[in-house]
C-alpha cells in the first residue's frame, strides 16, 4: 500500500541502499589501505634502521663492500615488500569491487522488479490488453 500511495518510495528505498552498500565499501577499502601503509611502514622503517646502524661501519673501508651489500640487500627487501603489499592490496580491492557489484545488480534487479509489478497493477486492464495485442 505504501508503494501505491508514493511511486517514488521504490526509488528512494533503491538509492538508500545502494547508497549503504556504497558506503560499507569505501569503508573497508580505506580501513584496508591504512592496514596495508601502516604495515609497510612498519616494515620499512625497520629495514631503514638496520641499513643506517649499519653505517658505522663504513668507517673501515675493510668493511665496505660487506656494508654496501647488507644495503643493496635492504632496498630489495624494501622495493619487494611494497610490491607485495600494492599486489595484495589490489586484489582485495577488486575483491571487494566484484562484492559491491554483485550485491549493486541484486539490488538494482529487485527494484526494477517491484518497479514493474506496481507499474503493471497501475495499469487499466484494456491498455495492457492494447499492448498484448500489439
Amino acid at each position: 500500500m505504501h508503494t501505491q500511495s508514493n511511486p517514488l518510495a521504490p526509488s528512494i528505498d533503491f538509492f538508500r541502499s545502494l547508497g549503504s552498500t556504497t558506503l560499507a565499501g569505501s569503508q573497508q577499502m580505506i580501513s584496508w589501505h591504512f592496514d596495508q601503509a601502516q604495515e609497510f611502514i612498519g616494515r620499512s622503517s625497520k629495514q631503514m634502521r638496520e641499513t643506517l646502524n649499519s653505517l658505522g661501519k663504513l668507517e673501515k673501508p675493510e668493511r665496505w663492500q660487506e656494508t654496501l651489500g647488507q644495503g643493496i640487500r635492504n632496498s630489495l627487501e624494501i622495493s619487494r615488500d611494497y610490491a607485495l603489499s600494492a599486489t595484495h592490496y589490489q586484489q582485495e580491492s577488486y575483491a571487494l569491487l566484484q562484492q559491491q557489484a554483485i550485491e549493486t545488480q541484486k539490488k538494482l534487479s529487485e527494484s526494477l522488479a517491484k518497479q514493474l509489478a506496481v507499474f503493471q497493477v497501475s495499469q487499466p486492464v484494456s491498455k495492457r490488453a492494447e499492448k498484448a495485442t500489439a
